[in-house]
């Protein structure tokens, strides 16, 4: 039995690789702050821009223990979630509280 269990794995793999690569759901950056933009009443980010009477809330929390993760879970304006390193969490907390106050954030 166990001399084929290698061969059921190669065979797992070669049939499903996605089961064994951990894969982000969700647009990866470097550099979230690049991606924010404020056009009068509009929220640009990325390639993606919505009126701000729109979007009412914005959530910014861990991803993991390299990543933060920022999405509009109550817009279906914005699809796409953004994950960027950690260390620019509070920077991008900071962009949002200043040029867009009356978003909430939800953490």
């Amino acid at each position: 039995m166990l001399r084929y269990f290698g061969g059921w794995t190669l065979l797992l793999f070669v049939m499903f690789p996605e089961t064994l690569v951990t894969k982000i759901p969700a647009d990866k950056t470097k550099d979230m702050l690049r991606l924010l933009s404020r056009e009068d009443d509009r929220l640009r980010v990325g390639m993606e821009q919505v009126a701000l009477s729109v979007v009412k809330k914005v959530a910014l929390s861990e991803y993991n223990d390299k990543y933060a993760m920022l999405s509009f879970p109550y817009t279906g304006k914005i699809s796409s979630n953004y994950v960027f390193p950690i260390e620019q969490m509070n920077d991008v907390r900071a962009w949002l509280q200043t040029h867009t106050p009356e978003l909430e954030i939800i953490t």
